[in-house]
């Protein structure tokens, strides 16, 4: 189905998605956000829009304190 597969280009790749949660939390703007991962910047919203999409986000901000804190706490393991 055509509608489907246009919606999956828009889906970030897993790969991507804890790239992104990292420069979401490192605090950079959209136009940084698209230079470090070599993506339009249009792209780079769009990924941070999925991102707050998911559920308990609605801001960068609470991205970057959830990626920091599960961060932290996955080191923290032996």
């Amino acid at each position: 189905d055509r509608a489907l597969r246009g919606a999956s280009l828009w889906r970030i790749a897993p790969a991507r998605f804890g790239s992104s949660l990292a420069l979401v939390a490192e605090g950079l703007s959209n136009r940084q956000f698209a230079t470090r991962l070599v993506i339009t910047e249009r792209s780079a919203e769009s990924h941070i829009e999925q991102i707050r999409d998911r559920p308990g986000f609605r801001s960068r901000s609470q991205i970057a304190v959830w990626h920091v804190t599960t961060t932290a706490l996955q080191e923290e393991r032996p």
